[in-house]
């Protein structure tokens, strides 16, 4: 009898988001883990729901030292972001997924004349 291969497990876990509206936020939405120690960062692929109706996909680096690997994107928010549930899946090539749920935080407002990038 043939044995079954299961993709070692992901675990994802959310990082704070603070959108200030009507300025582009750009970074860090989730940290997550791969059960397989050689999982490499072209593995994965990440969707990020911004709780405002929008979606994009999320840019993948590391693993860090300790091998956590993070989930990084961009988004602007027309109105004020704060209490939005914001939704990381990450899929990982051989079949396991993970989710990292947060809720957006209140950001400072950005004055009208200026645009904001990071």
């Amino acid at each position: 009898m043939a044995k079954l291969y299961t993709d070692p497990a992901l675990t994802a876990t959310p990082l704070t988001v603070s959108p200030t509206e009507h300025a582009a936020f750009s970074g860090a939405v989730a940290t997550f883990t791969d059960a397989d120690p050689v999982g490499a960062q072209t593995d994965f692929g990440a969707t990020i729901d911004w709780g405002d109706g929008g979606s994009s996909a999320g840019t993948i680096s590391g693993p860090d030292a300790g091998g956590a690997f993070t989930v990084s994107g961009s988004h602007s928010y027309a109105e004020e972001a704060s209490g939005l549930t914001l939704t990381v899946t990450i899929n990982d090539v051989e079949g396991a997924s993970a989710t990292a749920t947060s809720t957006t935080r209140h950001g400072r407002f950005a004055a009208v004349s200026v645009v904001a990038e990071r």
